[in-house]
């Protein structure tokens, strides 16, 4: 691992071994099943103080807009501006950890209703349908931690046959 001094004495890893290293993260927590507390700590912590490249960012954005979300609308759900998030695909950035964890479950809550509904489609589908355990489109519930968790604990009950 190539690191460089920084002022104070501590050493800071090289940009492109983070950014490898928050790549090889993403992979494995894209191919992870568990949804465990554990792989969210493992994921965070790799996020944590370094920068993210375009490329690296642009996963995420891709894997919403598969689903038919809009660069509005995910803007809207990490609350920036559309420019902003429009630009922070084009080069390096920092994101506050709220924003970044936010990121994460929206991550894993598109791969967990993937995985629940069978196909990018269908799931997509059901966050735009109003849902009456809700009562309101899982979709609406995106611009907030506690939202997404509602509709993760959803998707738990459709995954195990429990009435929604």
């Amino acid at each position: 691992m190539i690191t460089q001094q920084k002022p104070g004495g501590r050493n800071k890893r090289s940009t492109k071994d983070t950014q490898q290293s928050i790549k090889l993260t993403m992979e494995k927590l894209f191919k992870d099943n568990s949804n465990s507390p554990k792989s969210k700590q493992i994921f965070l912590e790799s996020l944590e103080e370094k920068n993210l490249s375009s490329s690296e960012f642009d996963t995420f954005v891709k894997q919403a807009l598969n689903l038919g979300l809009t660069k509005k609308e995910y803007a809207n759900y990490l609350h920036v501006n559309a420019r902003t998030l429009d630009r922070n695909l084009k080069e390096k950035f920092t994101l506050d950890v709220d924003k970044k964890e936010k990121i994460l479950l929206l991550w894993q809550l598109m791969k967990r209703g993937i995985e629940v509904f069978g196909s990018e489609e269908k799931f997509s589908l059901w966050i735009r349908e109003y849902n009456t355990a809700l009562q309101k489109k899982p979709i609406d519930l995106f611009s907030s931690i506690t939202g997404i968790e509602m509709a993760n604990n959803l998707l738990t009950r459709i995954q195990y046959g429990v009435f929604s």
